[in-house]
C-alpha cells in the first residue's frame, strides 16, 4: 500500500487544494455529505503518522489562525489566542472546533517536532472555550484532565503529575462502567472484521441505544491512547496503559500496540486486516454498539465493492501497519520522530 498524492478514485483521497485527507461518500450521501471535511483533522493525523509527509501537518497549521485577543482575555494575560477550524478553508461551518480536533492538532504538533517552549505557547493561547460549537457545546471547552494533559505533553511535570490523579480514578471509574454494561446485556467481544454484521438502529433495542450513549467512546479511548503514548514513559502511565486496555475491544490492534500490548494479536492478524468504512480504528465492530456503517471495502457484495478504491491511500491498513512497524517491529515510539 502506498499514498497517491493525486489520486482522486481511491476511498480516501487528498483535497489537492487543501491537503487533507478525505473519503469518498457513501451512495446515500452523495449531494448530502462533505467527503469527511468534519472530521479530516484526524485522518490528517493518521495520514501524517502512516505516510510521514509534512504536507499534512502543514495543512493542520493552517487550520489555526492567531487572533487579536478580546479585552476580557487581555485581562487574564492572554494577548492573542489561537482559532481553530475544522478545515484549512476557515468556512463558517468548520469553526465549530471540538476537543478531539483539538487534541489531534496537539498530537501532531508533537509528532512533528515542536518542541516543549513551542509546543506550549500553543496550547496556552487556546481559550479554555475552544469554539462556539452549538450541536454539542461541551465538547468545545477543555475538561480539566485535557486542560492538564495538554501542558503535561508541553513539558510541564506539575501538569504531568496532576493529569495522571485526575484521569486514573475516572478511568477507573469507566472501567467499572464498561464492564457492568457488558455484563449485564451479555454485548460479548468485538467481532473480526470478516465476521462483522451491521445491525441498523431501528432494529436495535431501546435499552441498548441508551446504554451505548452511556460508554466511553472508542474515538475517544484512541484519543487517550495517543495521549498516553506521547507522554514520557513513567509508572503512572503504566497504570494508565493497563487500565485502558482491560476495556480496549478484542481487535482493535492499535489502541493495544499504543498502550504498550505487543502480545494479545499476531503479525497476520495486522497483516491479513483488510480495509474497511466508518473509520476502523476509532470504530468498534460489536453490531449492537456500532452506529457507524462499517464494513469491508473492495470486495464483491458490499456498498463499495470496487476494487480501485483500495489501490492506494488505503488509510486504515496502511495506519495500522506504520504503527505495528514502529512500535512492534522496531520496539519505538512516535515520541519526537522528527
Amino acid at each position: 500500500m502506498a499514498l497517491e498524492w493525486t489520486a482522486t478514485d481511491t476511498y480516501n483521497f487528498v483535497d489537492q487544494k487543501n491537503h487533507m485527507m478525505l473519503r469518498k461518500d457513501l451512495p446515500w450521501e452523495i449531494n448530502i455529505g462533505d467527503f469527511g471535511k468534519g472530521d479530516a483533522l484526524g485522518s490528517n493525523f493518521m495520514g501524517i503518522i502512516s505516510y510521514n509527509d509534512k504536507r499534512f501537518i502543514e495543512a493542520i497549521k493552517r487550520c489555526w489562525v492567531k487572533m487579536d485577543s478580546s479585552i476580557y482575555q487581555k485581562i487574564f494575560g492572554m494577548d492573542y489566542y489561537y482559532q481553530g477550524y475544522r478545515y484549512p478553508d476557515h468556512t463558517s461551518e468548520l469553526k465549530n472546533i471540538s476537543r478531539d480536533h483539538t487534541t489531534y492538532t496537539i498530537l501532531a504538533l508533537k509528532y512533528s517536532g515542536y518542541t516543549d517552549d513551542q509546543l506550549l505557547e500553543f496550547v496556552t493561547h487556546i481559550p479554555f472555550k475552544i469554539s462556539d460549537a452549538t450541536e454539542d457545546s461541551k465538547n468545545a471547552r477543555f475538561t480539566p484532565n485535557m486542560w492538564l494533559w495538554a501542558r503535561a505533553i508541553s513539558g510541564s511535570k506539575i501538569d504531568e503529575k496532576l493529569y495522571y490523579s485526575v484521569e486514573i480514578p475516572i478511568m477507573k471509574i469507566v472501567r467499572t462502567w464498561t464492564k457492568y454494561i457488558y455484563k449485564k446485556y451479555k454485548l460479548g467481544e468485538e467481532l473480526r472484521p470478516e465476521n462483522f454484521y451491521m445491525i441498523e438502529k431501528k432494529n436495535k433495542p431501546i435499552k441498548i441505544l441508551k446504554a451505548n450513549d452511556t460508554l466511553f467512546p472508542v474515538y475517544a479511548l484512541h484519543q487517550s491512547a495517543w495521549q498516553l503514548h506521547m507522554l514520557p514513559d513513567s509508572d503512572k502511565k503504566k497504570k494508565l496503559q493497563s487500565i485502558l486496555l482491560d476495556i480496549t475491544p478484542k481487535h482493535n490492534y492499535v489502541i493495544k500496540m499504543l498502550l504498550g500490548d505487543k502480545t494479545s494479536f499476531t503479525e497476520k492478524d495486522v497483516m491479513d486486516y483488510q480495509p474497511m468504512t466508518g473509520g476502523r480504528w476509532t470504530n468498534i465492530l460489536v453490531p449492537l454498539l456500532c452506529n457507524r456503517w462499517t464494513e469491508l471495502i473492495g470486495v464483491p457484495g458490499v456498498v463499495m465493492s470496487d476494487p480501485n478504491l483500495i489501490k492506494a491511500n488505503v488509510l486504515d491498513v496502511d495506519y495500522l501497519r506504520q504503527i505495528y512497524n514502529t512500535i512492534v517491529v522496531h520496539n519505538s515510539s512516535f515520541r519526537n520522530m522528527y
